[in-house]
C-alpha cells in the first residue's frame, strides 16, 4: 500500500511517501501554497491522483497540554475537506515535536531533502508505527 504522509501547513504542504508492504518511507517535497483551504486539498488532491496513493496520513499539531491551537483547528478543517474529496482512506496522527526532530535529523545527517518533507516522512513511520501495534 502506497501511503502519502502530509505535513500541512498554511504556507507550505510537505509530502512523503511511505510503503506499507517493506516499510520503506521517503521525503519527497515542499510544495508552497497559498492560505486557502480549497487550494490546499486540490494540490493534495492532485498529489494523491499523481502518486497512485492508497492512504493519506495528515500531521495533526496537537498542543502538549490540550486545547485547540488555531492550527490544529484549521488542519482539522483541511482534513475534514480532503476526506470528502478523495475516496481513499484519510487517517490523522499527532505529529508532536516532528518539525523538531525533522531539523536534528538534517543537521545530524546532513540531508538534502526539506524539513517540511522530512516531518512528512516522520508522520509516516509514526502511522506505520501505529499499524504494526494494531
Amino acid at each position: 500500500m502506497r501511503v502519502l504522509g502530509v505535513d500541512f501547513g498554511r504556507k507550505k504542504i510537505g509530502f512523503a511517501l511511505g510503503e506499507s508492504e517493506s516499510l520503506i518511507v521517503f521525503p519527497l517535497e515542499v510544495v508552497n501554497v497559498p492560505d486557502n483551504l480549497v487550494k490546499a486539498v486540490e494540490i493534495v488532491v492532485a498529489y494523491i491522483k499523481k502518486e497512485g496513493i492508497d492512504s493519506c496520513v495528515v500531521g495533526l499539531p496537537l498542543p502538549p497540554k490540550g486545547g485547540e491551537s488555531p492550527q490544529l483547528l484549521y488542519t482539522k478543517e483541511f482534513v475534514a475537506a480532503l476526506i470528502d474529496a478523495v475516496i481513499i482512506p484519510v487517517s490523522t496522527i499527532d505529529e508532536a515535536y516532528s518539525s523538531k526532530e525533522s531539523q536534528r535529523l538534517k543537521e545530524e545527517h546532513s540531508w538534502k531533502a526539506e524539513e517540511d518533507a522530512i516531518a512528512a516522512a516522520l508522520i509516516v513511520e509514526q502511522f506505520f508505527g501505529q499499524i504494526e501495534k494494531n
